[in-house]
């Protein structure tokens, strides 16, 4: 299971990517608005994402939000490794060691390699080519 603070991450640095192609900085205020985000759950899911070096910071009076990373370098399990400490399926299925050999249970070994499939494929996402799948063309209010 996915926490709410892995989903709405993954929508704040595409809110984010998308501000950074067209040159700008992103506002708190904003993004909460238009990923409809309570604006302190924001600030929380903010601190997590800065100190894991994904989201910048510049103060001042023009000051917002930018990508600490290249949006090519930032990936889906980037994201999810933040806020999902307890992803990590092995630990629930240990492999149980009996002497010299190793036996797996039948079923603990599709958890495992369902595990690692959903990471492989987590790992190949970017930031880059969710934008690529978005149409930024598109007017922002319609009227």
């Amino acid at each position: 299971m996915i926490s709410a603070k892995t989903k709405y991450s993954l929508k704040i640095l595409l809110h984010i990517a998308e501000d950074s192609v067209c040159g700008r900085l992103s506002q708190g205020k904003q993004i909460a608005f238009k990923q409809n985000i309570n604006e302190p759950y924001l600030e929380q899911i903010m601190i997590s994402l800065k100190k894991s070096g994904l989201v910048n910071t510049v103060r001042g009076r023009n000051g917002g939000y930018n990508l600490g990373r290249d949006v090519k370098d930032i990936t889906v399990l980037d994201i999810i490794n933040v806020f999902e400490t307890n992803i990590d399926l092995q630990q629930v299925y240990q492999v149980k060691s009996y002497g010299n050999t190793r036996s797996v249970n039948l079923t603990d070994q599709v958890w495992m390699d369902l595990f690692d499939a959903f990471c492989k494929r987590a790992s190949q996402i970017t930031l880059a080519m969710l934008l690529d799948k978005t149409d930024t063309s598109q007017p922002e209010y319609v009227i």
